[in-house]
C-alpha cells in the first residue's frame, strides 16, 4: 500500500487489542459515516525503507526490523555508521523501529515510547558486548526523517527480520544495508493517542 488510506477493523474484541484498528463491530457504521463526511482523516504513519546491497526491498517496515545472527544464541557482528560515526559491534542484535513499533519489541528492549504519528525513528542495541575499557557511542538513539543508518554484516549467517519472523532476508558477511525513512507513509485511520496507554506501565 503506497497511497490508499487504510482502515483497520478489530473483529476479535475479546482477544485482540487492535492497535491499528479504529473500527470494530460495534462502531463501524459511525466510523464509516465519519470518514465519508470528513470528520476523521487518515494520519501518516512513518515507515522505513531498507536498501540491501543496492536493492530496495519491497516491504516497507511498519513496526521494526531486527538485524541479528540467524541463530538466537549466535553473536551478532556488524559495523554501524550514523552521521559519520562508525563502530564495530558485537551484540545480541539491533532493533530499528518506527513510532508504530515503539510499544512492542523496542519498548521491551528499553526503547522510548513515541506517539504513533511522530516523524522520527529509533534504534537500540540488544545486549551489547564490549571489551574491557571499550565504550560504544551508538547503542541507542532517535533519528529524524533525513538521517540514515549504514550497516555492514560481519556474520557468515546473519539475517534481517521485518515486522516479525515471517519476512526475512539473509545478511551475510560483507552485505551492506542502508536504513532510512520510506517516502511512502502509511495513510491510516488510527487514534493518534493510541500509544499513550503504554506510558502508564
Amino acid at each position: 500500500i503506497k497511497t490508499a488510506p487504510l482502515l483497520g477493523i478489530n473483529s476479535a474484541l475479546s482477544s485482540s487489542f487492535g492497535h491499528f484498528c479504529l473500527a470494530n463491530r460495534l462502531n463501524i457504521p459511525q466510523v464509516l459515516d465519519d470518514i465519508v463526511n470528513d470528520v476523521i482523516k487518515p494520519w501518516p504513519l512513518l515507515r522505513l525503507e531498507l536498501v540491501l546491497n543496492g536493492t530496495t526491498l519491497s516491504e516497507p517496515v511498519l513496526n521494526e526490523v531486527l538485524v541479528c545472527h540467524s541463530a538466537p544464541a549466535g553473536t551478532s557482528r556488524y559495523f554501524i555508521e550514523i552521521d559519520g560515526v562508525r563502530e564495530e559491534h558485537r551484540s545480541s542484535g539491533l532493533w530499528v523501529g518506527t513510532p508504530s513499533g515503539s510499544t512492542g519489541s523496542l519498548k521491551s528492549a528499553g526503547g522510548a515510547i513515541m506517539p504513533i504519528t511522530a516523524q522520527q525513528y529509533q534504534y537500540i542495541v540488544r545486549e551489547a558486548w564490549t571489551r574491557p575499557g571499550q565504550v560504544y557511542q551508538l547503542t541507542s538513539g532517535i533519528l529524524d526523517r533525513a538521517q540514515k543508518m549504514f550497516l555492514s554484516s560481519n556474520m557468515r549467517t546473519g539475517a534481517l527480520y521485518i515486522d516479525g519472523q515471517h519476512i526475512d532476508y539473509s545478511f551475510s558477511l560483507g552485505d551492506d544495508l542502508i536504513i532510512g525513512v520510506s517516502k511512502y507513509d502509511l495513510m491510516a485511520y488510527v487514534d493518534p493517542n493510541v500509544n499513550d496507554i503504554f506510558l502508564e506501565d
